[in-house]
């Protein structure tokens, strides 16, 4: 992937995973971690691309709209994975606020996701955010 498109891919994630992450309950400093993380390691993001798509230059005045608008834009391949990690961080406490449902879905229009598509993003997310959900385990006799 060449260098602009690394960095548009860079700013459109950074846009479209703080929309989830404050869709939801509980912004969470591990939300917006395991969204880096999910940017280096599954989109192929490297860290500086990262950086530089969280600066006042890289953002200006975009918006949700400009958001949906360059995630449109994506390819099929990359539009899934992206989906996948913006579901994953919706997961991430165990269930979806209604905010983050109305993103998900407007994020899925704009991919042109169809259903099987979108509940196989799903699926993938589940399985992403359980692996990485905090454990609570049972006192002795509690059940």
């Amino acid at each position: 992937m060449d260098a602009t498109k690394q960095h548009d891919l860079a700013v459109c994630w950074n846009l479209a995973a703080r929309a989830m992450i404050a869709a939801g309950e509980d912004v969470r400093s591990a939300r917006q971690a395991a969204s880096g993380l999910y940017a280096q390691g599954i989109l192929g993001l490297s860290e500086e691309d990262c950086r530089v798509a969280k600066t006042a230059e890289a953002l200006g005045d975009r918006t949700l709209v400009d958001c949906l608008s360059m995630l449109a834009h994506l390819d099929r391949e990359t539009s899934q994975k992206v989906m996948a990690g913006l579901m994953m961080l919706a997961y991430s406490d165990g269930h979806m606020t209604a905010l983050e449902v109305r993103w998900a879905s407007m994020a899925a229009a704009a991919f042109g996701l169809e259903p099987d598509d979108f509940q196989k993003c799903a699926v993938n997310a589940r399985v992403v955010a359980t692996m990485l959900a905090p454990r609570h385990d049972n006192k002795e006799g509690e059940s």
